[in-house]
């Protein structure tokens, strides 16, 4: 079946860079439709970057997405690892 509509720059990116490995991108925690339309493409939630997003308001979280190529051509996700170290 054709991917959906929100994985259609994902396929062009992996169809015509073959040696691109994984795509990652960034939103702003407010930015609901952005932050869907990466899940809905198959990207998965690896990261959270604190205040790191400024605007005439203050600064806001950033919240960045990625995809692997083998989870694209699989269609599995593969979620990101959060197991933290011992300090």
């Amino acid at each position: 079946p054709p991917p959906p509509a929100d994985a259609f720059i994902t396929g062009e990116i992996f169809g015509r860079y073959p040696s691109t490995h994984r795509i990652e991108g960034q939103t702003r925690r407010d930015n609901v439709a952005m932050r869907k339309v990466f899940l809905r493409g198959g990207y998965v939630l690896e990261g959270v970057f604190r205040q790191a997003w400024p605007s005439d308001n203050g600064p806001h979280d950033g919240i960045g997405y990625a995809i692997l190529r083998s989870d694209w051509e699989s269609g599995a996700t593969t979620p990101a690892d959060f197991t933290e170290i011992d300090a």
